[in-house]
Parts: structure tokens; sequence; C-alpha cells
């Protein structure tokens, strides 16, 4: 009896090498595969359609400014340019029988949105047409063309990164069939992957672009503003 049990351990054993090999083959032939029909990638960004408010008194702005920028000290907020970056990511995917039953799921495109809702927020007791007024208006567009600078950078980066991202990634190899409900579902697997590695890209180009605002916002530079206006 003792030695049916060790004989059926060692045969389970071989059992499960055998199909780790198996599934490694298959593995390998997918990323061949994968490999041999790189998917079509699509990268479109958009600055967004740019809104004025002058609609918020001094405290309003003030609380505005404590979400849009946590990290600065909030003192005589005459504007405020929020930006609010975003990030979107589709894909699809298509599979090949490798014949030993399992499947064999890659992306064919990916789509990647980037793209801006700016708002530019101007301090309601400033009187249109001053000097205190057209500074702040320079001043915040300086926001903007810093956000117009950045966002085709940014999109150049994604293109040039996620073919190193889609290989380290890899494709998937399924046991299950390839009804539309499992290919729908391994799309979302593989978004969910690349979309994590893209997040860690559009995080450092958020604080890029924290950083690069930041030089305008020093308490230097806006006291030299301050100086251009007696109003």
């Amino acid at each position: 009896m003792k030695k049916v049990i060790i004989t059926a351990i060692v045969l389970g054993l071989m059992s499960g090498v055998a199909q780790a090999a198996s599934y490694e083959y298959s593995y390998k032939q997918c990323k061949d595969i994968m490999k041999q029909n790189p998917p079509e990638i699509n990268i479109v960004y958009n600055y967004g359609d740019l809104v004025y408010d002058n609609s918020k008194n001094a405290e309003e702005l003030v609380e505005l400014f404590k979400e849009v920028e946590p990290n600065h000290e909030a003192n005589n907020i005459y504007g405020l340019t929020a930006l609010s970056p975003h990030i979107s990511m589709k894909t699809t995917v298509q599979y090949d029988n490798l014949n030993s039953g399992r499947y064999c799921f890659y992306p064919r495109t990916i789509d990647i949105k980037v793209w801006y809702e700016p708002k530019v927020y101007i301090l309601n007791s400033l009187k249109i047409g001053s000097c205190r007024f057209n500074v702040t208006v320079r001043h915040e567009q300086t926001h903007l063309d810093f956000g117009h600078h950045a966002l085709p950078i940014f999109a150049g980066i994604i293109k040039k990164e996620l073919p190193q991202i889609i290989n380290d990634v890899g494709p998937r190899v399924e046991s299950d069939n390839n009804s539309d409900e499992n290919l729908a579902m391994v799309a979302q697997y593989l978004n969910q992957d690349y979309h994590k590695q893209i997040e860690v890209l559009f995080d450092e180009f958020k604080e890029g672009l924290d950083e690069q605002n930041a030089l305008i916002d020093s308490v230097e530079n806006y006291q030299e503003e301050n100086l251009l206006c007696q109003d």
C-alpha cells in the first residue's frame, strides 16, 4: 500500500512537471506569435476647451488653490490655472488556437488618449483691463503654455516606452474557449496591466508639470509681478 501511494505521488509530480513544461512551450509559441504581429498603437492628445472663470472671490479662490496645489502656500491669490490632465487606454485582443487545448491572446490595437480639462480662474474683484488683471491673465497663460509644451512630449514618451511595456507584460495563454466573453475578459486584464505601467509614466509627467509650474509660482516671481502694478 505504501509503495502504491509513493508511486501515485511520483506520477502526480511528473504530471505536474509535464503540464508546466507544456504551458511554457505554449507561452513561448504565443510570445512568438505576438512578436510577429505587433499591435497597432494609436496615441492622441487633446488640449481641451479652455474655460475662463472670474466668478470666485478671494476665499473661494484660496480653497481651489489648496485643492490644485496642496503643497504650496496660498496667499494673495489673484488667479489659478487647473489643467486637470487625464489619460485613458483601450485594448482590443486577438486569439490564435495553439492546437494544445490552449489559446494565445495578444493585443491587436491599443488606443491611448491624453487630455486636459483646462480652466483658468481670475479673482472676481479684479477690474477687467486693469494692470493687475492683465498681469494675472499673463501669468496664468504662462501655465497654459507649459501644459501645451509638455503634452506632445509626454505622448512621444508613451509611444517610445509602450512597445517595451507590451513585451514585458507579454501575451496570455488560456485554456478557456474563444468566446466573446473571454475575449473581453482577457482584453480587460491586459488593459489593466498596461495601464498600471503607463500610470507610472503619467505620475512622472504630472510631477514634472508641477515642478515646471512652480518656477513661476515662486515668492520671488510673485514679488516681481506685484511691483508691475499699483492698483
